[in-house]
């Protein structure tokens, strides 16, 4: 979910379960895309509901719950 009006612009990608079925964070990873690193991940826009997305980069610890935050790869496919 992209999120021009909060700060920094991010985009959040939860993996799992949603952040309002998982408010804690201990079932999902959230992948976190920066405004100024957007373009960077040219596959972004594609990104579907149910489609397949693979990632790769640190995973850390964000208020209890998983985080990787600007992905060294994001690559989308298209459900089969």
């Amino acid at each position: 979910m992209y999120e021009p009006l909060v700060n920094g612009s991010p985009t959040f990608i939860d993996i799992g379960s949603t952040y309002q079925d998982d408010p804690t964070g201990s079932r999902r990873v959230t992948i976190v895309v920066w405004g100024n690193q957007r373009d960077s991940y040219p596959d972004l826009t594609s990104l579907k509901v149910g489609g397949y997305a693979c990632f790769a980069g640190a995973v850390a610890d964000y208020r209890g719950g998983n985080q990787m935050v600007n992905p060294l790869m994001l690559t989308t496919y298209d459900p089969p």
